[in-house]
């Protein structure tokens, strides 16, 4: 009842936020005012055409080029285009190789944690086409993958920190007295 009663409180919030944000304005302005359909897929046209210029190593960074509407950078718009664009064709199918990889890897999990944490892979891979990991993305997306991979793993077996410093002390060869 209380799930219940909760999805009911948000859809009322939502409903309320409505009232005071003009959402269906907003939305009727930005398809009235912009075409980023068509933008993007220029961009994207434009980026596979300079890839097919230097398909190996790239031309190391976004570089600005005429759309219909403004001035946007070449190999933005997604971690796919980035990649190709400013690394190569080879660097790209590393990324996805290794994306798949940790896909494929971390479906091993079974712990409640470790199968969360094993859509991170698979997120990043639907994402790829469409949005850049710049800056804390990827580093967010890292460490999940990580966290993911230690939970299939399990806990790390140690030993009780007074046996280890116990052990620390006895040496398994004969120490040498210098003079």
């Amino acid at each position: 009842m209380r799930l219940i009663a909760s999805i009911g409180a948000v859809g009322a919030l939502a409903w309320v936020a409505t009232l005071v944000i003009p959402v269906g304005e907003l939305i009727t302005n930005r398809v009235e005012n912009t075409d980023s359909t068509r933008d993007r897929a220029d961009l994207y046209v434009q980026t596979v055409q300079a890839v097919q210029q230097s398909p190996l190593l790239g031309y190391g960074g976004p570089r600005m080029a005429d759309t219909t509407h403004a001035a946007e950078p070449l190999g933005t718009q997604g971690q796919v285009w980035l990649l190709m664009y400013s690394h190569g064709i080879p660097a790209l199918l590393i990324f996805i190789g290794f994306l798949l990889m940790m896909v494929w890897r971390t479906a091993a999990a079974v712990s409640p944690p470790g199968r969360w944490l094993s859509v991170v892979p698979v997120i990043a891979l639907v994402m790829t086409p469409f949005y850049g990991f710049t800056d804390i993305n990827l580093s967010v997306m890292f460490f999940g993958i990580g966290l993911a991979l230690a939970a299939i793993d399990g806990p790390v077996n140690r030993e009780p920190a007074a046996q280890a410093s116990s052990d620390a002390d006895a040496v398994p060869y004969p120490r040498t007295q210098r003079s």
